[in-house]
């Protein structure tokens, strides 16, 4: 029998990472893609940095509310004056 320990693929842990922190990893890949484009790796035009930046700010920011949002209510009830 194998004795050595299951690892998790890289991918599946990055995953993981994006759902624990969905708003940080769409700064990240916010950041990368506009490193990209600043150091020429991906040649753009300003026009399209700005579609591609505003196109994955509103995916991302969809994929992240639904992972942020409370689920729970408030109770909107004031508690009874203590004085």
């Amino acid at each position: 029998m194998n004795d050595l320990p299951t690892r998790r693929p890289v991918l599946g842990r990055i995953i993981d990472s994006a759902k624990a922190e969905p708003v940080a990893t769409q700064g990240l890949i916010q950041a990368t893609l506009a490193l990209l484009i600043g150091f020429g790796v991906i040649s753009w035009t300003s026009e399209q940095t700005g579609l591609a930046l505003a196109l994955t700010a509103a995916i991302l920011t969809f994929l992240a509310r639904r992972r942020v949002t409370p689920t729970t209510r408030v109770p909107t009830e004031r508690p009874p004056d203590l004085s």
